[in-house]
């Protein structure tokens, strides 16, 4: 085509953009002959208004989409890997089965979103706000969710494992049967989570807020809680083996018939915890305040192992040194 004939085609395409007087770009995208479905990959639409529009199995990869209005926009089944949708608004937008591998969705809105059964593996989400959001057994492997806002989202059944949570605020979120086995929850705020029959094996889970939430059921077998706030949590039945929960606050927390064998509790607050038929077998505990004489001596029953705190010579038998047998003494 030469020059004066694109140029001819472009003024008509202009002149009918003007004369159809629509801001709708899905009208738009008719008058100018591009598919919605085929033709978006890998194209510049930053600070697009999308909102409301249907692009339902369209193809988005590679797509720069920042800053765009995508609000209840249908991107059911959509392909948007490695799409960037840094600081775009979703809300309410449709998301569900949609894959979004390696995705950029750094502080984006999608409040309320739809994004269940869709694949976010490699996503980046950090900044992000999700509140409110359904990601009900959404696939999350490795995904940045660091600083991110989910309270009250719907991460039920999803797939979270590796992924990074730090410092996240998932404030009374729904995280039953969820995977976050590994995982970095650091400083993270689960207050009030629903946190039932979750996998959170050998998650980092140092210094989060678990106020109040509930973990009956769940599997922390191994997983990092030291210095974590636990008071008033649910944790009957829990399987806490070997886990770390050294300085961990759990007073008031149901840690009733919970696995703790070879769990490290030294220093934690157990003010009015409920350890009743839990299972202590080899589990350390030490320096701990809200634990009487008469709970130490029924924990040391049941195979609990106490440090070599003053007046507790449970584990380490201090020698008299006035004993013929004392080390150094003949």
């Amino acid at each position: 085509m030469s020059d004066d004939a694109f140029i001819e085609e472009a003024q008509a395409l202009i002149e009918q953009v003007v004369v159809a007087g629509t801001n709708n770009f899905a009208e738009l995208a008719a008058i100018v002959g591009i598919n919605l479905k085929t033709d978006l990959a890998g194209r510049d639409l930053s600070r697009f208004d999308l909102s409301l529009t249907n692009l339902s199995e369209a193809d988005l990869r590679d797509a720069l989409l920042s800053e765009v209005a995508l609000r209840e926009a249908d991107l059911s089944g959509a392909f948007l890997s490695k799409a960037n949708l840094s600081k775009a608004n979703l809300n309410k937008a449709i998301l569900w089965g949609a894959v979004l591998w390696g995705a950029n969705l750094t502080e984006a809105s999608l409040s309320k979103a739809d994004l269940s059964g869709a694949d976010l593996s490699g996503a980046d989400l950090s900044g992000a706000n999700l509140s409110g959001a359904n990601l009900s057994r959404t696939t999350l492997r490795e995904a940045n969710l660091s600083r991110t806002f989910l309270n009250k989202a719907d991460l039920s059944r999803a797939t979270l494992r590796e992924a990074d949570l730090s410092r996240a605020i998932l404030r009374e979120a729904d995280l039953g049967r969820t995977f976050l086995n590994k995982a970095d929850l650091r400083q993270a705020s689960l207050r009030e989570a629903d946190l039932r029959e979750a996998d959170l094996r050998e998650a980092n889970l140092r210094e989060a807020d678990l106020t109040g939430a509930d973990l009956s059921r769940a599997t922390l077998r191994e997983a990092d809680l030291s210095r974590a706030i636990l008071r008033e949590a649910d944790l009957g039945r829990t399987f806490l083996n070997k886990a770390d929960l050294r300085q961990a606050s759990l007073r008031e927390a149901d840690l009733r018939e919970a696995d703790l064998r070879e769990a490290d509790l030294r220093k934690a607050d157990l003010t009015g915890a409920n350890l009743r038929e839990a299972n202590v077998e080899d589990t350390y505990f030490g320096d701990n305040e809200g634990l009487a004489e008469s709970a130490k001596h029924n924990l040391r029953r049941r195979g609990a192992i106490f440090d070599d705190d003053p007046g507790d010579r449970s584990v380490i038998d201090v020698p008299n040194p006035t004993s013929p047998y004392s080390p150094g003494r003949r």
